[in-house]
């Protein structure tokens, strides 16, 4: 058969998220020290109630000196954020900070005491910034010695930001002479935030064919076997 030209005019890479469990958990701040790290799974539907050191029905104790917990995203590419439900401490003396990333020496978001809780959104919501390459959020609590209140309510999340898919530019190839098909190797696609692509099942189609999966890790360049001549 005749040497032929192909073009491969366009690779449709399509992100898709599979359903999951909704998953909740329970993280009282600590009384002391640090609590550590809770990663937030799955992406998307996975939530920590987070409470106070008095948990969801008591009242904060006295004495609580700049106790911390961490949450992480599942993916670092998204972003936690806190909902607060109720916020109640004692004003002017104790105070919830929350700082933009794993540790109190990343950027101080806000810190609060009274009836207002420490946030950066509408909606009494506190959430990692897009500058954040963590996606974290870390919460320090200080009490006095004296005069306790019911502390705070919260739901910690994480938002899955939307994954911008860019495809590689068209290319030309040539079939074999015995056949009509090509083996084409292309770049692969780039993705915005960095990184996104990793919480979703990316696929291409070839001029409408069935979807064809990508494994992750997804590599610099792809190999298309078998592309038909055009």
């Amino acid at each position: 058969m005749k040497k032929r030209n192909i073009t491969l005019w366009g690779l449709m890479f399509l992100g898709c998220l599979f359903g999951a469990q909704v998953f909740a958990q329970t993280v009282n701040h600590p009384t002391a020290g640090n609590a550590g790290t809770f990663t937030i799974s799955p992406a998307g539907t996975g939530f920590f109630n987070y409470f106070d050191p008095g948990g969801s029905a008591g009242n904060y104790p006295n004495g609580v000196s700049n106790s911390t917990v961490t949450f992480v995203p599942s993916n670092p590419a998204n972003k936690v954020r806190c909902t607060f439900s109720s916020y109640s401490t004692e004003g002017s003396f104790d105070f919830l900070a929350v700082f933009d990333g794993p540790t109190t020496g990343s950027p101080l978001i806000a810190s609060t005491s009274g009836t207002v809780p420490p946030t950066n959104l509408p909606g009494n919501i506190v959430q990692a910034t897009l500058t954040n390459t963590t996606g974290q959020l870390t919460f320090r609590f200080f009490s006095d010695l004296s005069v306790t209140a019911p502390g705070w309510a919260g739901v910690v999340q994480e938002l899955v930001l939307a994954c911008n898919i860019t495809a590689p530019a068209n290319i030309n190839t040539s079939t074999g002479l015995a056949n009509c098909t090509a083996d084409v190797t292309t770049a692969s696609p780039t993705f915005s935030p960095a990184g996104c692509q990793t919480s979703l099942t990316v696929r291409y189609k070839l001029n409408g064919g069935t979807p064809v999966i990508i494994p992750q890790p997804i590599g610099a360049t792809i190999t298309i076997v078998g592309t038909p001549a055009s």
